[in-house]
């Protein structure tokens, strides 16, 4: 009938079930009243003289759930129908490597409180006015519904054989908002890292050019505290986890470059050269950053996050890692040149007095 939360956190989530039994019992012709045909029977009445197999839901969070209201009907042929009405929590397994590109599975599950499989069998309806789902369910969720189906089936658990019945509903995330909220923040915290690199050179921005990439740094890490408050405790990552791990290492990159920026202008006092290394990594990390998010975004339903996260730390650590020595290299060179000018430049003063 509705749904009123679901809890990725907790594992659970909250609706309004009715669940409609049937079966056939000759037994109750003698509980209808002189002339009637069928009649509906009130609770005291079930508990005294109708024989019911005892439905309820099975899969419910700590035992929480609340009978809102019970019916049963009984006609003159011996058909029995009983209506209940619970609200509970019910726990489900989410699969959340896709998140925030996701699909879950929302079950109900019933079966007898008392009785076996080999006293009580279930069998899924099929009357149209009996199942399915109330109009304009999950409207006002982040998910919106793709299927729903109903099966039975017989399940074992060492003594305990039940027979069970299942209705399941398969959702989709609509992941729109998350990556409004999650995702450009995300991307524009990157996008302002790049900015310390169009700072002058100059002795006066030295500072702003380092905290720049330093608060970059602590805003993406505190956005993602707040997607790990979205998601319920898991042994693997996610897709999200495979984002942010990208962005955290090319910020981590973006701000050990231009410390090694910093240190070539200042300390080796090679200007020349620390502006061309900047305006070199001017187009190398975003052209390393467009190869990451490409990868990144190939495969969004969470199949092989492991390979694309390695894949994607390989290419920006050994991108960044080759371009350093290469910078490290071209300072040595330089340092060198220089100490040979200064040598020559010596020898011809020395040369000039003698």
């Amino acid at each position: 009938m509705d749904i009123f939360e679901i809890k990725m956190k907790t594992g659970t989530w909250n609706a309004d079930i009715v669940i409609t039994v049937k079966w056939d019992d000759s037994r109750t012709k003698s509980l209808l009243p002189p002339g009637k045909h069928e009649a509906h029977i009130s609770e005291d009445e079930v508990e005294k003289n109708l024989w019911t197999p005892g439905i309820a839901v099975t899969n419910t969070y700590l035992d929480n759930s609340n009978r809102v209201s019970s019916m049963v009907h009984i006609s003159q042929n011996g058909t029995v129908t009983q209506i209940l009405r619970i609200t509970a929590e019910m726990t489900t397994l989410f699969n959340v490597r896709a998140f925030p590109f996701d699909s879950q599975k929302l079950s109900v599950r019933i079966a007898s409180e008392a009785l076996m499989s080999d006293q009580l069998e279930l069998v899924a309806m099929d009357d149209p006015a009996s199942t399915g789902l109330a109009e304009e369910l999950l409207q006002d969720f982040d998910f919106e519904l793709k299927y729903w189906n109903m099966k039975t089936f017989v399940e074992q658990d060492g003594l305990l054989k039940k027979s069970r019945g299942q209705m399941t509903l398969g959702v989709q995330r609509q992941s729109y908002q998350y990556i409004q909220q999650l995702l450009i923040p995300e991307l524009l915290i990157l996008v302002m890292s790049w900015a310390t690199f169009w700072f002058p050179l100059a002795p006066p921005f030295a500072m702003p050019r380092v905290a720049t990439a330093l608060i970059s740094f602590l805003s993406l890490m505190t956005l993602s505290l707040r997607t790990n408050s979205l998601l319920p405790a898991r042994g693997g990552m996610c897709w999200m986890d495979l984002f942010e791990e990208a962005c955290e290492a090319l910020m981590f990159c973006n701000m050990v470059m231009n410390i090694m920026v910093e240190v070539i202008y200042h300390t080796f006092s090679k200007q020349t050269l620390a502006q061309d290394i900047d305006h070199q990594l001017k187009i190398i990390i975003p052209c390393v950053t467009g190869i990451t998010f490409f990868l990144t975004y190939w495969d969004t339903d969470g199949s092989s996050l492991e390979f694309y996260a390695f894949i994607t730390v390989f290419i920006i650590m050994v991108t960044f890692s080759a371009f350093s020595l290469i910078c490290l290299y071209r300072v040595k060179t330089r340092v060198a040149e220089d100490m040979r000018r200064d040598s020559l430049r010596s020898l011809d003063s020395q040369k000039s007095l003698s």
